[in-house]
């Protein structure tokens, strides 16, 4: 017969040693319960050692190249360039840079006409460093002169217009203005010059009077813009 201390108190399978017969067994109600296995006490002293973190290793440092390996770098990916240009690549970007040069040639040939057309576009040429003679004519050889008449003082304004295109143009009234040290405008009159049209290459004389002042600095002598009229 089995050992009752050997029972759980649930019970527990048992065999017969002669026949080899398994059959569940229950301990008896007088079988004191088997004891509970002890569980070792913790050892105060049995702590265990504090982990350190890894020390960071700091990556050596790599030597910067020189330029002769920076330029030996540049002259490879030029290369590798240079092989994905197909021939109809090549044509392509030639026929763009082609057509370019072609349009910035006809905008700085024509750009008179075309200012004078669209006069929104003379800012974008003057950006451009391409200052645009809408009229076709220049003012040249100014000059003044301090004349006493009976009625005072008066500035005499001479010089001469000519055309610088191949066509004829129609010259137009012109502006005399005196200014003072500020700049600031102090009298204004208008006048012709001698001939009303200029053939290609011709030339025309002007001059003009107006009453001097003595607080005259400057003059300047140009064209009648269309908004004279308006700010006189």
């Amino acid at each position: 017969m089995a050992d009752p201390k050997g029972f759980l108190p649930s019970g527990r399978t048992v065999r017969c040693a002669n026949c080899g017969h398994s059959w569940y067994q229950t301990p008896p109600e007088d079988a004191a319960p088997a004891p509970e296995p002890e569980t070792p006490a913790a050892d105060a002293t049995d702590t265990p050692p504090e982990k350190k973190a890894p020390a960071k290793q700091t990556p050596p440092e790599r030597p910067a190249p020189d330029a002769a390996a920076l330029d030996e770098i540049r002259a490879r990916a030029q290369d590798r360039m240079r092989a994905k240009m197909t021939p109809a690549k090549a044509a392509a970007w030639a026929g763009i840079a082609a057509g370019l040069a072609g349009l910035a040639f006809l905008l700085d040939t024509y750009k008179a006409p075309i200012v004078a057309a669209w006069p929104q576009t003379a800012s974008a040429y003057a950006l451009a460093g391409r200052e645009v003679n809408v009229r076709g004519l220049v003012i040249e050889k100014v000059a003044h002169d301090l004349v006493k008449t009976d009625d005072g003082a008066e500035i005499e304004v001479r010089g001469q217009i000519r055309n610088v295109t191949g066509e004829a143009q129609i010259v137009p009234l012109l502006r005399a203005g005196l200014t003072d040290a500020a700049g600031a405008e102090l009298a204004a009159w208008r006048f012709s010059a001698q001939e009303d049209v200029l053939e290609p290459g011709q030339s025309a004389a002007f001059s003009g009077r107006a009453p001097a002042s003595l607080d005259t600095r400057g003059l300047q002598v140009r064209f009648v813009r269309k908004r004279d009229d308006a700010d006189a």
